[in-house]
């Protein structure tokens, strides 16, 4: 379970830095906070929405969500100005990285000499579930980290863009 844990966090750590040089001025390209049927928007790149599910996802990960925050500052984080700007400032941080990353994956589908197949996608799904005892481990790990199978192979298939 560690294992896929660093995956997690070495994917997304290596995103995230390959995002950073992608743009420069990805608010212009950017609709802050709508809805729609899968949940709040917090950005949209293009048609493409960056859902407040992805930037919870990737807050906790860093270890920012309201219980860590909570466990630091105190049940009422929100009145202590210090961590409501540590706060907020890395919230904006995750949101333009992940529209940043959202901006290099466009830009990877549009290079005519990436591929990305499903059996592209199902080998490196594979090669994850090849560190777990179980399909069980697996799954509860999956669960654990707030993710389903269908996140993780939308994370394998932008890592895929991203890395050709």
């Amino acid at each position: 379970m560690k294992l896929f844990r660093k995956v997690i966090a070495v994917l997304a750590i290596a995103t995230m830095s390959l995002s950073m040089v992608a743009c420069n001025n990805s608010k212009a390209a950017t609709e802050m906070a709508s809805q729609d049927e899968n949940g709040l928007i917090v950005a949209r790149v293009g048609d493409v929405p960056i859902y407040k599910s992805a930037l919870d996802n990737q807050m906790s990960m860093y270890g920012m969500s309201d219980d860590m925050m909570k466990a630091y500052y105190g049940e009422d984080f929100t009145s202590n100005a210090e961590s409501v700007n540590q706060y907020n400032a890395f919230k904006e941080s995750i949101v333009n990285s992940l529209i940043e990353s959202e901006i290099l994956v466009l830009k990877a589908k549009e290079n005519k000499d990436i591929s990305v197949t499903d059996d592209k996608i199902n080998a490196e799904l594979e090669t994850t579930k090849a560190n777990f005892t179980s399909d069980e481990d697996f799954n509860n790990a999956l669960k654990q980290s707030g993710m389903t199978l269908d996140d993780l192979k939308e994370n394998i298939t932008k890592n895929l863009y991203v890395t050709q």
